[in-house]
């Protein structure tokens, strides 16, 4: 699977999972645990002031999936396999194929 094909699958599996009303309550249950809208720094804590910031990523990181833009994504794939193509006329006009 390439990896536009890969970010598109993966986007339209989270929106799908995280969409319905399970999924928005299981998100929020996320964002509390992670401390989202918490501070992450403690003080005099390096260990665990990365520790939280590692939680607030992984949902940051989710979130961000969720929002991204799927038309972006499929310009993307198109664009990759527009020019998976044109590799492949150039090796076979060479002779490689």
């Amino acid at each position: 699977m390439k990896i536009f094909e890969r970010y598109l699958r993966r986007t339209k599996l989270y929106k799908k999972k995280f969409g319905d009303p399970e999924g928005q309550e299981l998100l929020k249950f996320l964002a509390e645990e992670s401390g989202a809208y918490r501070p992450s720094f403690v003080q005099g804590d390096p260990y665990q002031t990365a520790f939280n910031e590692g939680k607030r990523q992984m949902y940051s990181h989710i979130i961000g999936i969720i929002n991204q833009n799927e038309e972006i994504i499929r310009r993307a794939l198109q664009h990759e396999q527009e020019e998976m193509q044109l590799k492949e006329m150039m090796l076979q006009e060479r002779g490689y194929k």
